[in-house]
């Protein structure tokens, strides 16, 4: 389940997009220009945590595939 198709995981990216002082879409963008890599880093990693997703799937509903 992409990421656009799972709230949970659009509230996490969200969530942590926010506390970077980004928009959702614009970590989601490639690229690690002003901190972008370490706020998706995060959020995957609240991904695996919370919600107890496989690489696979994080990597789906990143974009990272």
């Amino acid at each position: 389940m992409t990421g656009e198709r799972n709230p949970q995981v659009v509230r996490i990216q969200t969530e942590v997009a926010s506390q970077w002082g980004m928009s959702r879409q614009t970590m989601l963008y490639h690229g690690n220009a002003a901190g972008k890599g370490a706020a998706r880093k995060a959020a995957m990693q609240r991904c695996r945590g919370e919600l107890g997703m496989s690489y696979p799937q994080i990597g789906e509903a990143f974009n990272m595939h």
